[in-house]
């Protein structure tokens, strides 16, 4: 028998996945004479960022996961907390991935060469109920992770960009 904490999981997994695909195939570009690094970021969400988002483990491929995800095919057993991620953290990554295909709606706050305890980015947007940080994947940078709420550096720079799809 499921937990509730799995239940609400799932459910989470299947609505963030579908979430997820309503932005993928689309090239975001934020670009400003203002960055510092480059002129422009080309974003692009795959398929095979998704899991790696939610905070729960899988003896799964990252494809195959999303997949069953996008599908309501994931199974209770196919996942899981693990120690290094409670369950707090994958509610709060949840709770945001739900509406991550609405974060380029309006202008988003940028920063470049984000850094959060151990986490590195080329570059981080939010729209103040979430942050995303996005890693180099050769053409473009991709999501490499969620935080719940606004954690750009207020002693780096920040810019209000509004995304376009290309």
């Amino acid at each position: 028998m499921a937990t509730q904490f799995e239940q609400q999981t799932r459910q989470q997994l299947i609505q963030a996945a579908n979430a997820y695909a309503r932005l993928l195939g689309k090239v975001f570009v934020l670009e400003s004479s203002s960055f510092t690094n480059r002129l422009r970021y080309s974003l692009r969400f795959f398929p095979t960022n998704f899991l790696h988002l939610t905070g729960v483990e899988t003896n799964l491929s990252s494809s195959v996961f999303f997949a069953k995800c996008l599908s309501d095919q994931i199974s209770f057993g196919e996942f899981w907390d693990s120690r290094r991620k409670n369950k707090s953290t994958i509610r709060k990554k949840l709770r945001n991935l739900i509406n991550v295909d609405r974060i380029f709606e309006t202008d988003v706050l940028v920063q470049e060469d984000f850094s959060k305890n151990t986490i590195r980015c080329v570059i981080a947007t939010t729209d103040g109920r979430c942050t995303i940080g996005f890693v180099d994947n050769r053409h473009y940078v991709v999501p490499n992770t969620i935080l719940d709420s606004n954690h750009l550096d207020p002693s780096k720079p920040i810019l209000k960009i509004k995304a376009f799809v290309i």
